[in-house]
């Protein structure tokens, strides 16, 4: 049953949580979660609308604790989240569930526009909740001051910025690199195209040296000033090293790295999230991956996501 509760198995893994959650089957929970939690995306789009406002509320929150969802931005999450909520039978309904599941969308790490998108938004204008309201606003606050803080690096260890997850980014597919080499193998001819994507098929073996950008502070931003170098190592069928070095002489950048593996239906078969590391320009971090699934995996995607430590 573990099993089909894994990647891609999106649909299994919200029917039985909530079966595995009350017998207390952690294994299955876990799997079930994981699988949820990589493919956002999917269980959100358009199509699974229907699955997405099925979900019962236990389940929503207990997704939202977690870090490794993977998803576009954390704007669209709240999106899907007050969707949701609008769906609900009663006015009372919605103010108990957004009470606790609010708290939980990470404000801190949407773009400035967004923010102020959700200022001048129906729900927070025209809610005549005060509860809620007064909710929004102390959020909005809060993400507004670490945007004007973090980028200073300082004050950043004083409690009003705990929980430290609160100011810390999920696995967002947008907001990291601005371009680096997708290879294909043709006819033994390779083609580059920028992309910030790696095709895991190849037969390659020696290494791909690659120079990245990212935003340089851990407050999102469109800006990519941030000059990176990976190195991508195909050491066997199910096998990758990947090798991050700070390639500017800006000040040390604490930061984590991520590797997403995709198959090629676009779906996440596996996140491999490293630890938080001080990046200086005389060092270099190294991610080792083993592939859980190697005939599946098509695609191999690098998040670089600056962050508070």
């Amino acid at each position: 049953m573990i099993m089909k509760a894994k990647p891609p198995h999106v649909r299994n893994g919200i029917l039985w949580y909530s079966i595995a959650k009350e017998f207390a089957l952690d294994d299955l929970r876990d799997a079930c979660m994981k699988t949820v939690g990589w493919n956002m995306e999917y269980l959100i789009s358009s199509n699974n609308q229907i699955e997405w406002f099925r979900c019962e509320f236990d389940f929503l929150r207990d997704l939202l604790l977690k870090s490794n969802i993977v998803i576009s931005n954390e704007y669209r999450l709240y999106q899907s989240i007050i969707e949701w909520l609008l769906t609900q039978s009663s006015e009372s309904l919605i103010t108990t569930y957004a009470n606790e599941l609010l708290p939980l969308i990470r404000f801190s790490q949407m773009l400035p526009q967004q923010l102020y998108q959700i200022e001048q938004s129906t729900f927070y204008q025209k809610n005549t909740n005060q509860q809620v309201q007064t909710l929004l606003q102390r959020l909005l606050s809060q993400a507004y001051r670490f945007h004007t803080l973090a980028p200073l690096r300082q004050n950043c260890n004083q409690p009003e910025f705990l929980p430290l997850d609160w100011y810390l980014p999920r696995e967002y597919t947008e907001m990291n690199i601005t371009y680096e080499y997708k290879l294909f193998l043709i006819a033994y001819c390779f083609f580059f195209v920028h992309s910030d994507r790696v095709d895991i098929q190849s037969t390659l073996r020696f290494g791909i040296q690659v120079d990245v950008q990212t935003c340089s502070s851990p407050v999102p931003s469109i800006d990519r000033t941030a000059d990176w170098k990976v190195v991508y190592r195909k050491r066997s069928h199910d096998k990758w090293t990947l090798k991050v070095h700070r390639n500017d002489e800006s000040f040390d950048t604490s930061a984590q790295i991520t590797a997403i593996i995709y198959d090629c239906q676009r779906r996440v078969l596996q996140v491999e999230q490293g630890e938080t590391f001080r990046f200086t320009t005389s060092n270099q971090y190294e991610l080792e991956i083993i592939l859980t699934n190697p005939y599946e995996s098509k695609e191999l995607y690098l998040l670089i996501k600056p962050v508070i430590s």
